[in-house]
This record gives structure tokens, C-alpha cells and sequence, in this order.
């Protein structure tokens, strides 16, 4: 039987080389994640390089570069990102209420 990937996150969520990051505390706040990221490996993210990576890799920026795309079969081979990377509700933390 195939366990669900939950019980693996539960069981290495403590260990010193994990970083966690909850989806709702980064949602459209890329400094947190910058500053996690910054914190955990000892290294320092420069403001140029942020701004480049979040105008890169922003919700909007990332639908308009799978918008070619169809399907999660097709997809760009450097980036990972595929086809219905992006669902209509972009992301939105805790849409499903607006849904229920």
C-alpha cells in the first residue's frame, strides 16, 4: 500500500536541514520566502535579484508563460512549468470557502 506523502512531511518536518514554509504566510509575499530562504542557508538575496525573480515568477507571469500550453502533459522542459499551472483562482489562499 502506498502511504500518502503527509505522513512523509510529518515525519522529516522537524529535521535540521527541512525548511517549511506555510503556503498562506508566502501567498503573494515572496519577502518571506526571500527571508526564510536567506535565514536557513546563511546566505543574503540581494533587493535587485528578488525584484527580478518575483516580476519573473509572479502568478501573472507565470499564466501568461503556460498559456501555450494545454494540459500538464505539455510543459517547458527548464522551467517544470506546464499546462494548467495556474487554476482560474490563481492561488488564492482559502478559495475553497468561496466555492463551498
Amino acid at each position: 500500500m502506498i502511504k500518502p506523502a503527509f505522513w512523509d512531511i510529518l515525519k522529516i518536518r522537524h529535521y535540521p536541514n527541512v525548511l517549511m514554509l506555510k503556503y498562506e504566510e508566502f501567498y503573494n509575499n515572496h519577502d518571506y520566502i526571500y527571508d526564510r530562504l536567506e535565514k536557513f542557508f546563511s546566505v543574503s538575496i540581494p533587493a535587485e535579484q528578488r525584484r527580478k525573480i518575483s516580476s519573473q515568477y509572479n502568478i501573472d507571469a507565470v499564466n501568461e508563460m503556460v498559456r501555450e500550453f494545454d494540459n500538464f502533459h505539455t510543459y517547458n522542459k527548464v522551467t517544470q512549468l506546464h499546462g494548467k499551472h495556474i487554476s482560474a483562482y490563481k492561488g488564492e489562499v482559502f478559495y475553497y470557502k468561496n466555492v463551498l
